[in-house]
């Protein structure tokens, strides 16, 4: 494994750089490596007490970002990106001996467009990004197709909970012949944070700035305060369980006050959110006075799904989240009374590097068992 410069991109150690791959190790084409995630993720592959993983035989072929690529393989040296050079580096990246893994840690829909001719390629792709399977549901229903066709394997666990195994349990359950009847969630580490700043009264527009800090906020922080976020994930996680859902099938009102719009035109967007700190804290107030908290509460009572910021009484089942927590709670046949709950930390770059680098060991463990076959081989 190549080491990193503070760029991200490799350093010029030869041994690094010019160490050919056997036959049989895992290539890696990683995008958005400059990015949060992707960076924590290059840390994670480069930490020596990596080492005692098992079947760990993984070799860089490319890092590529919005603007540059590098071939470490062959130099040291980024090349500039050119506009649609997509086809072109899936190419490049197919020369390489031996399986690929394709690891999207950017939040790019023109990578999310490459997602079919990856698959037809019989590259496994491995993502923490929402948008490829939150948009149209023939979209995703074709990925699903294409990548079972062509024997390729797709991860995204980490688009719903970062490292927290939600998605992994809807299909364990699944498997078992269990249904889920009911879901009760909060899947925005940011509003978990900002919800538990607000209770003990720290200002909305400090406790965001902080959430930004931290690294819980989206790329894009407007998805997260908008909601945007949160209605893509519960999509998605509908979406394991079996339903056949639209975006616009997802309800729910923005919880911010129009008048305070996020916007990421501008640097300094975070001071303008100053302007609804008085709304916040009223809010916040009455909920209290109720013997509330305010949660941001996605939900699916089977036959409807919502997201919304509603009040819920203190020792619900999701009110006592700690700052940057996701929970998810399905109720089920088999968990009728008691629901089957998963929680913990849902946000940061740190953990959703976690759970890329699980994805990845699954997807090398999977392509040496042959798991992934071709249609016509099975």
């Amino acid at each position: 494994m190549p080491s990193l410069d503070g760029r991200g991109f490799a350093s010029r150690n030869p041994r690094a750089i010019c160490q050919m791959p056997t036959p049989d190790q895992a290539q890696l084409c990683i995008v958005g490596h400059t990015g949060q995630v992707g960076r924590a993720l290059l840390t994670l592959l480069n930490a020596t007490d990596l080492d005692h993983l098992p079947h760990r035989n993984w070799k860089i072929a490319a890092l590529a970002n919005r603007t540059q690529i590098l071939w470490p393989q062959q130099s040291h040296t980024p090349e500039n990106r050119m506009p649609g050079d997509w086809p072109h580096i899936i190419t490049r990246f197919r020369q390489h001996r031996g399986p690929k893994l394709f690891i999207d840690c950017s939040a790019d829909r023109n990578v999310v467009a490459q997602y079919p001719l990856l698959l037809k390629h019989r590259i496994t792709i491995i993502t923490p990004n929402k948008l490829a399977f939150s948009t149209s549901q023939s979209f995703y229903t074709s990925l699903q197709r294409i990548a079972r066709q062509n024997g390729a394997g797709l991860h995204y666990e980490t688009t719903v909970g970062a490292s927290l195994p939600v998605l992994s349990t809807v299909r364990d359950l699944l498997k078992t012949g269990d249904r889920i009847a009911k879901a009760e969630a909060c899947l925005s580490g940011t509003w978990s944070y900002v919800l538990y700043r607000l209770h003990l009264g720290i200002p909305f527009s400090q406790a965001v700035a902080e959430a930004q800090a931290l690294g819980y906020a989206e790329p894009d922080p407007a998805t997260d305060l908008g909601g945007s976020d949160v209605r893509r994930k519960l999509l998605i996680l509908l979406r394991e369980v079996g339903l056949k859902w639209e975006p616009e099938d997802i309800a729910g009102d923005n919880p911010m006050p129009h008048t305070s719009q996020p916007s990421t035109s501008s640097d300094n967007w975070v001071l303008h959110l100053a302007d609804s700190d008085p709304l916040w804290s009223k809010r916040v107030t009455h909920a209290s006075s109720q013997g509330q908290r305010l949660v941001y509460r996605a939900g699916f009572d089977g036959s409807h799904a919502r997201v919304e910021l509603v009040p819920v009484p203190k020792g619900s089942i999701l009110a006592d989240l700690a700052p940057g927590e996701n929970r998810v709670c399905f109720w089920t046949h088999r968990y009728a009374t008691i629901p089957l709950s998963i929680s913990g930390p849902g946000a940061g770059p740190e953990l959703t590097a976690a759970g890329v680098l699980l994805d990845m060991l699954k997807a090398e463990a999977d392509l040496r068992t042959g798991v992934y076959l071709h249609e016509s081989m099975r």
